[in-house]
């Protein structure tokens, strides 16, 4: 907002200076530091070129102040009067009624019924439009007060309210925005009012009623519809997508207002003015509509910087206000550009054209489009492309059309002509098809078809189901098969692991004899390298001869004897030393459980234990608790003859002894040369 004074000042550059709108329009174009809009007030230039065609403001005061009338009757009916609850009051009102056929083919109608959904219309439309205002211009912290996005919302809310046909269409909000700004910007700000209203002049007084800033809203809403009004046909769609607000098609693609417009632009003023940059655009098969739908809809807000952008609009508003010249506009950017698209492909030439290299002074386009405006041939072409490149376009030799070969046939008689036009079969197609829609909304065919394929879903995901439990068990049991395979190699390696460490165990018990021969030494060295050749290559074979021990070469009586001293000696130095010759069974440590599995231990301690046979009891140490001698182990269960009771009463002690010591070598157990044995004859004595 400007102070009193700086309003006063700027409102006199504008009306002193300028008598006539000429006047006005002639210094706008010269876009200098003189302009009207930069030295004067830019909201009342477009105020005078689009509303009020008078320079004088006495003259339209009058049609102002009626237009904020206006507005203030729109605002109360539109946005206060909505949450009345004398709206709601109706006793016959559902708020949870809605019809989809009937709102489908008139939804103003149930709109206006009821007035629930035309609440709930009214919310969305207006979630819509402040989903746009939040994303507006987001470098500008001007947009982002809640106080100017409340007004936004305002305005163009009661706009889509009286525009029921085109509603709101996204570009909507970056028009207001800008006509926002500029009215806000001019608008005098209360805090430097100070001066009486009894002592000021007529000049005064229209000035302070017209830049108050209290009708910035209803100033912009006048600004904007009156832009609208030109600008609106470039939102509206084509005939077959009106029942889509969003601009989706539900039956095929319409030409509407807007591509109707590129396709003029591309294929009338451009070739008209450089007609090789047309055709090399359609070679590169580059749509019109893709980039010139941005440029004309939004007056090409995002193509310029917003300062020069401000210019553009001065120039534009002063010298056409029916905004017919955006033509022109476009066709004098793309030949700014022309020798970049010549030499450019499909995706450098989108890329430019989607993000227009902004000239240092944008609205030498305006100057180059009102001379085309005058002068539209490719000589005025050629002239603008000098005019900045210093390069003048090739003369251009249109592409020679191939002619089809003519053939004999005589005319068709008028019975053979074709019934339809090409053009009128596919209108008559679409007409059927939109009636069979309608139709089928009617009579609720639509309804029953989404019925039938919710059912079919349900139907095909129970059928899916049992197909699906039945790979599941697929899976399990190739999982279970590979699972065998697995443990059943596992268990070879075990084994074979197991084999390797008994021949490794034989060699190293040989080769820590002090006194071993030759022939052992080398036998045991061929097992440690039979050994480590098969722990290198896994797919070995083991021989099965190493795992049987060699047979030593016969030893005289001395050497045998002091080897078995020595293996005796050893033995006894790994065993523990026990009180008792009893065996203790192994105790887990104390507050821990142990779990053994039998049939999944790979212990290969455990295993060979559990292979080797079980000692019966008459073979243990303790066979004395049965009471015979240790050689009537091996007798028969039979009664023993008298012969045999004779030798055994006849034997001595010491010889019972000496047999019992000699059973005990035979049977593998340890010897202890010490031990007196057991006596009953201590317990007689005792």
């Amino acid at each position: 907002m400007r102070s009193i004074n700086d309003a006063r000042k700027r409102w006199n550059t504008i009306f002193e200076r300028h008598k006539s709108i000429t006047s006005l329009k002639h210094d706008t174009a010269r876009h200098g530091c003189d302009s009207p809009s930069d030295t004067g007030l830019r909201s009342i230039c477009w105020k005078i070129f689009l509303l009020y065609p008078d320079i004088t403001p006495s003259n339209w005061i009058g049609t102002l102040r009626s237009e904020r009338r206006a507005y203030s009757e729109l605002h109360e009916h539109h946005l206060k009067n909505r949450h009345r609850e004398s709206v709601f009051e109706a006793t016959d009102l559902d708020p949870l009624a809605e019809d989809e056929s009937v709102l489908d083919l008139c939804p103003s109608v149930v709109a206006y019924q009821n007035p629930y959904e035309l609440y709930r219309k009214d919310e969305e439309l207006r979630q819509e439009i402040f989903q746009d205002i939040e994303r507006c211009m987001p470098e500008n912290t001007f947009f982002r007060e809640p106080k100017v996005q409340d007004s936004l919302l305002e305005i163009l809310f009661i706009y889509c309210k009286l525009n029921q046909d085109v509603s709101y269409r996204q570009g909507f909000h970056e028009l207001a925005a800008i006509v926002y700004w500029v009215v806000a910007c001019d608008a005098i700000s209360p805090d430097s009012v100070v001066e009486p209203e009894n002592e000021i002049s007529g000049d005064e007084s229209i000035m302070r009623e017209v830049l108050d800033s209290k009708y910035i809203n209803h100033d912009t809403f006048s600004i904007f519809q009156c832009v609208m009004r030109s600008a609106k046909a470039w939102y509206e769609l084509g005939e077959d997508n009106r029942g889509s607000r969003k601009g989706r098609t539900a039956l095929g693609l319409s030409a509407g207002p807007i591509v109707q417009k590129s396709q003029y632009i591309h294929e009338t003023l451009l070739v008209a003015t450089d007609p090789e940059l047309a055709e090399h655009l359609k070679a590169l098969d580059v749509l019109p509509q893709v980039f010139l739908i941005r440029w004309i809809r939004l007056l090409f807000c995002r193509e310029f910087p917003f300062d020069e952008l401000l210019t553009v609009w001065d120039l534009i508003f002063a010298e056409d206000p029916e905004l017919h010249l955006v033509d022109l506009i476009c066709v004098s950017m793309l030949l700014r550009i022309r020798w970049k698209l010549i030499e450019a492909d499909y995706s450098t030439a989108l890329t430019l054209l989607l993000r227009y290299p902004s000239p240092s002074v944008p609205v030498t386009l305006v100057e180059d489009a009102m001379y085309l405006r005058d002068n539209l041939s490719p000589g005025s072409g050629k002239h603008i492309i000098m005019k900045y490149s210093k390069r003048s376009p090739a003369a251009h030799q249109p592409r020679p059309t191939p002619q089809k070969p003519k053939h004999s046939r005589r005319p068709m008689s008028p019975s053979m002509k074709p019934l339809f036009q090409p053009g009128q079969i596919e209108s008559i197609v679409q007409d059927v098809a939109r009636n069979v829609l309608d139709r089928s909304e009617k009579w609720g065919v639509n309804r029953a078809v989404r019925e039938a394929v919710v059912e079919v879903k349900k139907n095909v995901q129970g059928y899916q189901q049992p197909q699906h439990k039945q790979l599941v068990n697929t899976k399990e049991e190739e999982l279970t098969k590979l699972n065998r395979e697995l443990t059943k190699r596992l268990q070879a390696e075990e084994e074979r692991r197991r084999q390797l460490a008994r021949i490794l165990d034989t060699s190293l018990g040989v080769l820590s004899n002090e006194n071993v021969q030759k022939a052992e030494k080398e036998d045991a060295m061929k097992r440690i390298s039979h050994v480590k050749e098969c722990l290198l290559d896994g797919s070995r074979s083991l021989d099965k001869d190493l795992l049987q021990p060699s047979t030593p070469p016969a030893a005289s009586p001395k050497s045998k004897s002091r080897r078995l001293s020595t293996s005796t000696t050893k033995h006894d130095q790994t065993l523990p030393s026990t009180t008792s010759s009893r065996p203790k069974p192994p105790v887990s440590p104390p507050g821990t459980f142990v779990k053994t599995s039998f049939k999944n231990n790979s212990d290969p301690d455990f295993i060979s234990l559990a292979q080797r046979p079980r000692a019966t009891l008459a073979q243990s140490s303790f066979a004395w608790m049965l009471g015979d001698d240790p050689v009537s182990k091996y007798r028969s269960g039979f009664v023993e003859s008298d012969k045999d009771k004779e030798c055994s009463s006849g034997k001595s002690t010491d010889a019972l002894k000496g047999e019992v010591v000699g059973s005990k070598a035979r049977l593998g157990l340890l010897v202890d040369p010490d031990d007196e044995g057991f006596d009953l004859g201590d317990f007689k004595k005792s």
